[in-house]
């Protein structure tokens, strides 16, 4: 059976480095956001990182998540009729759990690809949760899912 797209997946945490900074200039305890349900007010806050010492991770690796990409990925119709390509980049909260949580697109090309990439996301095994001081924390994460019709 062909595959008529192609898909590819870029890693990225929700950090961009600079590399000239100083090593003083880089935080030793990122500052973290604060999380909680509002719906539910007994839930305590939990606090999100951007960036961890040990970033979480797909079981099995990046390899591994390119392979579920691309093996459960749905092309959607309207992409291919209307020739929509592009990258979707989907924000979710990886919880010390490993559960994935508070999905969010942050950029969609349109034509239904934002909403596959957030249904890859919901259908995802539990990650190995990120790590701060040796502990397991909540931590903010991008992912990156492209979009591309194979030509011929």
């Amino acid at each position: 059976m062909k595959k008529l797209a192609v898909i590819s997946i870029i890693f990225c945490c929700a950090v961009s480095l600079n590399y000239n900074c100083q090593a003083q200039d880089i935080p030793l305890n990122p500052p973290a956001q604060k999380l909680g349900d509002p719906a539910n007010p007994a839930q305590k806050e939990v606090k999100v990182f951007t960036f961890v010492e040990q970033m979480p991770q797909f079981p099995g690796g990046d390899a591994a998540l390119s392979k579920f990409v691309n093996d459960n990925m749905h092309y959607p119709e309207a992409a291919k009729a209307n020739g929509t390509e592009g990258t979707v980049y989907v924000q979710f909260i990886v919880e010390p759990t490993g559960e994935i949580k508070y999905i969010k697109i942050l950029k969609d090309p349109g034509s239904g690809c934002g909403e596959e990439a957030v249904r890859l996301v919901k259908l995802m095994p539990k990650w190995i949760p990120g790590k701060q001081n040796g502990n397991l924390v909540a931590v903010e994460y991008n992912l990156p899912i492209k979009f591309v019709i194979s030509k011929g």
